[in-house]
């Protein structure tokens, strides 16, 4: 089967060189590229367009385990409103094989992250598992044994929400064959 792909591979940088795209892969190969005109949706990993992204926000998602009492069988969504966690839902887990009714569940959190904030320790899945374990405490939230449940963080997702792009050349520096869509 072919590809339709001009560059099947995963690329690390596109470079605007001498009025054509190079591209760089991970393994780097270097491909070059003639075109009339250049879509740009993403600006990552992309270097001398001629614009840069301007980035207001993230959208973090923390995935959570739950590795003692995840058999809630029932479906539990939070809401605080005093901090950057926006949102906290109890999931139907798929690590149990034997989960068919639903029974077992994890975490997700949806989180709203400034530019500003989102390397800073105050942000970070750590304290994001510290404020899950105090908001259970706080809403009763347990084992059918009456015992605390406990989270192990399994993975953070982290989406650009909130941003635009703004040229950094002007005039006719600026190529007019390529065309933002951000």
């Amino acid at each position: 089967m072919k590809s339709l792909l001009p560059i099947p591979f995963e690329v690390q940088t596109l470079v605007l060189e001498n009025k054509q795209l190079k591209i760089i892969t991970r393994g780097n190969t270097k491909v070059l590229i003639n075109f009339k005109t250049l879509h740009v949706f993403d600006l990552e990993n992309a270097v001398n367009l001629g614009f840069e992204e301007v980035i207001d926000n993230y959208l973090v998602y923390d995935m959570f385990d739950i590795t003692a009492g995840s058999r809630l069988g029932r479906d539990i969504i939070i809401k605080p409103n005093d901090t950057f966690v926006k949102l906290v839902e109890f999931v139907t887990s798929n690590r149990i094989d034997r989960n068919s009714k639903g029974d077992f569940k994890d975490i997700i959190t949806t989180s709203l992250i400034g530019v500003e904030d989102i390397k800073n320790f105050d942000y970070s899945d750590t304290v994001v598992r510290i404020f899950l374990e105090r908001k259970f405490r706080e809403l009763k939230i347990k084992q059918h044994n009456g015992r605390n449940l406990k989270i192990r963080h399994s993975f953070r997702r982290i989406i650009k929400n909130a941003f635009k792009t703004r040229p950094i050349l002007e005039g006719d520096e600026l190529d007019e064959r390529i065309i933002i869509h951000a």
